[in-house]
């Protein structure tokens, strides 16, 4: 059979391929605006079902609202005890990225991953199904997965 437009189409046939190593979401925290926790959970449910169809396995996260608006110290400190990776949600104008980064460092033992509230919204609410499978790729990697490898032919 030869490939053809119309039957090959990497975004969709990608997405129903288990990871070469999925990594395991265990003792894990969301840190999110409070406001938004309905969206947030729902998001985190799509996130969940497409990690377990990628054949990653774990735990449902602690959910933990900003401790006053915006992601702090005192957030990341209130994570860290019970944390191995900290998923960090938050408004793009919300300039804490640097910050996240630094303490990640710091502390040699938390892995962060921040998304933006905007891109979860469009997860949620207009469907954007790429880019969920993008996070998640992100997701597993960080967690010390492996999404793909090549399959090398030997040379004739």
């Amino acid at each position: 059979m030869k490939p053809t437009a119309d039957r090959a189409n990497w975004a969709r046939d990608s997405s129903r391929l288990q990871y070469t190593e999925a990594s395991q979401l265990n003792n894990w925290i969301v840190i999110f605006p409070e406001r938004e926790k309905d969206l947030v959970q729902e998001f985190i449910k799509q996130l969940l079902s497409a990690a377990s169809r990628r054949g990653m396995g774990g735990q449902n996260p602690t959910f933990l609202p900003l401790s006053n608006g915006r992601f702090s110290e005192r957030d990341f400190q209130s994570a860290c005890p019970n944390a191995g990776f900290l998923l960090l949600i938050s408004p793009k104008r919300d300039d804490s990225h640097g910050l996240m980064k630094y303490l990640e460092a710091e502390s040699k033992k938390v892995v962060t991953q921040q998304l933006s509230l905007e891109k979860v919204r469009d997860v949620v609410e207009r469907r954007q199904s790429q880019t969920l499978d993008n996070m998640l790729n992100k997701v597993n990697v960080k967690n010390h997965g492996l999404n793909y490898m090549p399959a090398v032919e030997a040379a004739a």
